[in-house]
Order: C-alpha cells, then structure tokens, then sequence
C-alpha cells in the first residue's frame, strides 16, 4: 500500500522543501562554511598585488593577525580536497548530460546522424535551400566543440 500524500498543494510541497533544505543546511553548516571560507581565502590568494594594497590602504587601523580564526593546514588541505572532488564530480554531470543530450540527437547512431547531415545536405542542395543542413551542422559542429572543451578541463584536473 503506497504512503499516503502529506502535502496536497503547490504552497505545502513549497513550504515543505524549504524546511527541508533549512534542516540540511543546519545540519551541514560548519563544512559549508568552511568551504566558503577556503575559498575565499583562495580567491583572495591569487587576487592582484594592486587590488589588495588598495584593500589594506582602505583600512585606518592594522590588523593584528589571529591564529583562532585562522583554519588549520589540515583543514585547508581537506577542503581543498573536497571542492576538487566536486569540481570533478561537476564535470563528471556535465560530460554525462551532454553524451545523453548526444545519443538522443543521434539515436544511438553516430553514423546514422551523419548519413541523416549528407542526407539532408544533399537534398537542400537540389532543392537550393540549405537551411536544415546547415542547422544539422552547426548543432554536430556545437557538440563537437563542447566535447572538446570539456575533455580539455578534465585533462587538465
């Protein structure tokens, strides 16, 4: 016997998300947070010498560094191991959405999209309008070229 609907309406299953992505993020706050900070800190690592000095000239009163604030090596070194790991597993999606966005172009044949190009090519060239080959084209042409840059960033990582 399936389980009964708790939220019936547009505005409940909102409601209901929104409590739910709350919780998540109470529960996970401290590694957000450290995410977010080590990043920071990266960005602020490879910023210009020019934008930072003009930051410290901005500010009136030194600063005295302290250590409690200050994440650990350890935990720079875990961060930075965990927004790699999703940096890839970001790729990884985005590689996957794209070969799935592929076969359905194709329908599980390359060569079958291809012939299908010369097909229509051929056919606009005896009819004078080459609209739909040139769409056909482009789109493979796009694919290419977004396969491209993808397998050059995982390289890359």
């Amino acid at each position: 016997m399936p389980r009964p609907k708790i939220n019936h309406t547009q505005e409940q299953k909102r409601l209901a998300n929104q409590l739910k992505s709350k919780r998540s993020y109470h529960k996970r706050k401290e590694e957000i947070n450290a995410r977010r900070r080590a990043l920071y800190h990266q960005k602020k690592r490879t910023q210009p010498v020019v934008v930072a000095e003009e930051e410290h000239n901005w500010s009136n009163s030194p600063r005295s560094p302290s250590t409690a604030s200050e994440p650990s090596l350890r935990a720079l070194k875990c961060n930075k191991k965990s927004i790699l790991k999703l940096e890839i597993e970001a790729n990884m999606t985005a590689v996957r959405c794209l070969k799935n966005h592929f076969d359905r172009s194709t329908q599980g044949s390359t060569r079958g999209f291809l012939a299908k190009v010369c097909q229509d090519f051929d056919k606009s060239l005896r009819s004078g309008s080459n609209k739909a080959a040139v769409a056909a084209y482009e789109i493979l042409e796009e694919y290419l070229d977004e396969f491209k840059a993808l397998s050059q960033m995982v390289r890359k990582q």
